[in-house]
This record gives structure tokens, C-alpha cells and sequence, in this order.
């Protein structure tokens, strides 16, 4: 446990946490100056490759929870291994979500053809989001065999052999579904390419 508070005054201030008020208040002010710090440190230490940043947001998570009186307490074991167990599974989810963005724009500018690194003006931000918007209606279109080859390779970035072995058929089986689906979606998407 974390020095400076007793189990009993962990008890007293999860009791103040629940009345809610000014005792909520100034119980979620004492827990947060108390354990902040060092839950960012810990969690730091188990973390070196993540960005100091990602991980004061996510201790920042558990202590909005706990203001909102969100906090899965139930009082077995310490409170700061509940608020780091939490802050690691806030950190995680964060990175995940963060991740799970970060490929599907990869996948939108793969489809599109866009290979642009540096921020777009914002014309081409319009451009991109109405080519975006036109990509995933064409994707919709495609029969379900070939939309699920294309979800997995370019939204998942799975390999052909993973897709493969998915969806239980052999690798040829998905090259040529992968060939299909885009030369259909060229050609639904013939009139928006044609327009650039």
C-alpha cells in the first residue's frame, strides 16, 4: 500500500466518496494529491515505451471515475492496487483505441490511394473525407466474401496466409477475392475517381 494512508482512512474516504458533496469533493482531492503522482510512477516504470503523457491521461481516467463515483472498489486488498490495476487497464484500452484509429486511416488512405504524411490543408481533408465516405459505400456493396478478404487485409492488416486460415479457405483462394473485390470497387468507384 501506498504510505501515508491507513486502510481505515481509505475506508473513511470511499464512505465520503459515496455521500457525494463537499465530503466527496474533498475525499477525491486527498486520494488524488496522495496517489497521482505515484501511480503515474509505477506505472511509468512497467511502461518505458510509452509516452509520459498517454500515461497521466489514463490516471487521469481513473480519478474522473472515481469523481463520478464510477470506481469498482469493492474494499478487498489496498486501494492503490485497485487504482493501479485500473490505470494499467485505462492505459491499455487508451493505447488500443489509439492503435484500432490509427490503422483504420491507414486502411482509408491505402483504399483511397492517398500517401500523404504531413497534415492536409483543408481542402484535401475535404476531399479525403468525401473519398472516404465513397470507399466505404463501395465496400458495402461488395458481396460478403470479398468485403471480409478486403476488412481483414487492409483494415486489419492481417496477412494473406492469416485471412487464409481465418476463414478456412487456402491463400490462393483469398489473393483472388483480394483481385476481385478491387476491381469491382475501381469499378464502383469509377465516377468519384474520374471526378479528382
Amino acid at each position: 500500500m501506498a504510505e501515508g494512508l491507513t486502510f481505515s482512512d481509505e475506508k473513511q474516504l470511499l464512505c465520503d466518496l459515496r455521500e457525494g458533496g463537499a465530503a466527496a469533493r474533498q475525499a477525491c482531492t486527498v486520494l488524488y494529491r496522495r496517489y497521482f503522482p505515484e501511480l503515474v510512477r509505477h506505472l511509468r516504470r512497467f511502461n518505458i515505451a510509452v509516452k509520459h503523457q498517454d500515461i497521466e491521461d489514463a490516471v487521469q481516467a481513473v480519478f474522473l471515475k472515481i469523481a463520478q463515483g464510477r470506481l469498482d472498489y469493492k474494499g478487498k486488498g489496498s486501494l492503490f492496487a485497485c487504482l493501479m490495476s485500473c490505470s494499467q487497464y485505462a492505459l491499455m484500452d487508451m493505447l488500443k483505441k489509439r492503435d484500432a484509429q490509427e490503422k483504420r486511416e491507414i486502411c482509408h488512405y491505402r483504399l483511397c490511394g492517398v500517401h500523404q504524411q504531413s497534415e492536409p490543408s483543408p481542402s484535401h481533408a475535404m476531399q479525403f473525407a468525401e473519398r472516404d465516405q465513397s470507399v466505404r459505400e463501395a465496400v458495402k456493396q461488395l458481396p460478403s466474401e470479398q468485403r471480409y478478404v478486403i476488412e481483414m487485409l487492409y483494415v486489419d492488416q492481417q496477412t494473406h496466409q492469416h485471412t487464409a486460415e481465418y476463414i478456412s479457405v487456402n491463400r490462393r483462394t483469398v489473393q483472388r477475392r483480394r483481385a476481385s473485390a478491387l476491381k469491382k470497387l475501381e469499378q464502383l468507384l469509377a465516377d468519384f475517381l474520374s471526378g479528382e
